[in-house]
C-alpha cells in the first residue's frame, strides 16, 4: 500500500463508521467499514 497516497487522500479524516450508510445501501454488500479499518490498522503499524 502507498502511505503517501493514503495520507494525501485524507485517511486521517475518516473513521470506519463514516461508511456505515454506504455499506448498508450497497447492493453488492462490500464490507467498506472493514476495508477502511484494515487500511487504518496497516497505516498505524507502519508508522509505529
Amino acid at each position: 500500500f502507498d502511505i503517501d497516497k493514503m495520507i494525501n487522500l485524507g485517511v486521517f479524516e475518516v473513521a470506519p463508521e463514516d461508511f456505515a450508510l454506504c455499506e448498508f445501501v450497497d447492493t453488492s454488500k462490500i464490507e467498506i467499514q472493514r476495508i477502511v479499518r484494515t487500511g487504518l490498522d496497516m497505516l498505524r503499524k507502519e508508522i509505529e
